[in-house]
């Protein structure tokens, strides 16, 4: 905070305080600032908890490059969008090699907008038979066991400039793509296919 407000007064008038000295200052929950009428104090503690989010994956990044100076680190696996979750995308783009989302499109997008050159991107899709990030106040995903979205997801995620498809997954009791026989149910067979015409060459060309 010392680095975002001149000094202690600034960032008194900002969050409606008082304190008389920097150790006093702390957050303060959601609820708690709603009554008060503080709620710029709310929203620096959550900017800060998203620094926090991204300097534990820079220290990690550190770490696994002694290891390997040429690893692509990052993560996957991003929630649904809200502040409680961490996620700067314009800091972690900037940062990281590599990130991978769920669905939410305005993740895609940020992902997309926001990536430096030469950092691996994409998003999980596959055999999800469970109701996604509607739950969550999101959208309602296309039912992705059908073949329409599964031969539509990848060329979709080619076009947003990523270059990775996941899908979940390949063995289980459910959502998965390999039958307990080992045959390949066709749902998988379809997406397949046209990661398959993807790698045959459009995907060089559109991604350079």
């Amino acid at each position: 905070l010392k680095g975002v407000y001149a000094d202690l007064g600034a960032l008194n008038e900002e969050w409606g305080t008082g304190f008389a000295d920097w150790e006093e200052v702390e957050p303060i929950h959601l609820e708690e600032a709603q009554s008060l009428g503080q709620l710029p104090r709310w929203a620096d503690h959550r900017l800060h908890m998203e620094k926090v989010f991204l300097d534990m994956h820079l220290f990690g990044s550190e770490v696994i490059r002694e290891i390997d100076p040429l690893a692509r680190v990052g993560f996957d696996g991003a929630w649904y969008t809200s502040s409680w979750v961490g996620y700067d995308f314009w800091d972690l783009m900037n940062n990281l090699e590599f990130m991978g989302v769920y669905f939410p499109p305005e993740q895609l997008e940020q992902m997309r907008s926001f990536k430096r050159p030469g950092t691996s991107i994409g998003t999980w899709y596959g055999g999800y038979v469970w109701g996604g990030f509607g739950a969550y106040g999101h959208f309602k995903y296309a039912p992705q066991r059908e073949e329409d979205f599964q031969r539509y997801w990848p060329w979709h995620l080619l076009l947003h400039g990523c270059d990775g498809a996941w899908w979940f997954h390949a063995f289980g009791l459910s959502e998965c793509a390999i039958a307990p026989d080992m045959s390949i149910y066709p749902i998988f067979r379809h997406t397949i296919e046209e990661v398959n015409e993807i790698k045959s060459g459009v995907a060089r060309l559109l991604l350079n």
